[in-house]
């Protein structure tokens, strides 16, 4: 079933957090990831590699 309901994941180190609220804005998915010296393509490639596509 899916949820109706906004959900945010946080994790930093070993620490975690997962929190759902009501969505106020038009519902989408999005990554943020901070670090220090992040090869971007390696994980632009693996993201990809992951991405459902319908067509």
């Amino acid at each position: 079933m899916e949820s109706e309901r906004k959900h945010i994941f946080h994790l930093s180190g070993k620490r975690f957090s997962l929190d759902d609220e009501e969505w106020t804005k038009e519902k989408s998915n999005k990554i943020v990831l901070i670090g220090k010296n992040l090869d971007h393509q390696t994980i632009k490639n693996q993201l990809s590699s992951c991405r459902f596509s319908s067509d």
